[in-house]
């Protein structure tokens, strides 16, 4: 039970977060292109690779604060951050073409689910 408020915590603190660099990058940057998740997203996947690499060598840390900072500060923060790990461990234990699949089929899809949603209320 206590682990959920963990990611909880973690969850609120990176929602925040990205909310911060949401108004940054609209205050900074005058275009269409969606710098804020653009930003988010590198800065996500850096530090879910950063935490990857110190929780798997070089750390040791309670599961509850490896959830805090992994699943809710950097879930909450973005979502491709877990994504690109996800990939990353795919070709690391299973080869190219597991990671490769899994990448393909997450975007696809997703932008399938998508367009299934907007076409649902049309």
């Amino acid at each position: 039970m206590l682990n959920i408020l963990y990611v909880g915590l973690g969850g609120f603190i990176g929602s925040v977060l990205r909310y911060f660099i949401y108004i940054a990058s609209n205050y900074f940057f005058s275009s269409n292109l969606p710098f804020s998740t653009i930003i988010v997203n590198i800065v996500g996947s850096f530090f879910i690779g950063f935490f990857y690499q110190l929780f798997n060598g070089y750390l040791f840390i309670s599961e509850n604060t490896k959830l805090l900072l992994t699943v809710g500060l950097l879930g909450g923060f973005t979502t491709f951050s877990t994504f690109s790990i996800d990939a990353f461990i795919l070709y690391q234990n299973y080869g190219k073409i597991f990671a490769v699949s899994y990448i393909i089929l997450s975007v696809g899809l997703s932008l399938s689910a998508l367009l299934l949603g907007m076409f649902v209320l049309r």
